[in-house]
């Protein structure tokens, strides 16, 4: 640990940088839906640029729409309608959790919209807004 580390952010990374690309994705859902209700709208456009940064595009239609739904949601925060994006974020995190789960017993390999290269989907250790 450096001096002045937190032990608690060094916590926080080592249990975020062991998880699937699926539960980063949750997770980053959930950290977008809490900055809403928090309104912290520096945190929520960190992580739709995150969001934005992890599809893969080459994959087709699906991530191409993801990206223009994260697009409507980024100017929904500009103009400070959180609770409307609020509302797209909890619906899209419940749906994403229903196809995880579905998936979960499939294994279907190149199926997600997000590359899946190990690396977290977002930062959600910053304690910035």
């Amino acid at each position: 640990m450096m001096p002045g580390e937190s032990p608690y952010r060094i916590y926080r990374q080592q249990q975020v940088s062991g998880l699937s690309t699926e539960k980063l994705l949750l997770l980053a859902m959930d950290t977008a839906v809490r900055a809403c209700r928090q309104r912290r709208r520096g945190l929520l456009v960190q992580v739709l640029h995150e969001l934005m940064a992890g599809l893969d595009l080459s994959g087709g239609e699906v991530a191409g729409n993801l990206l223009t739904l994260y697009e409507y949601l980024l100017r929904l925060t500009r103009e400070g309608r959180l609770e409307e994006a609020q509302a797209m974020l909890e619906e899209l995190r419940e749906t994403w959790s229903r196809a995880l789960n579905a998936e979960a017993g499939r294994a279907a390999v190149g199926s997600s919209p997000y590359a899946g290269n190990g690396e977290p989907a977002v930062n959600l250790i910053s304690t910035e807004g």
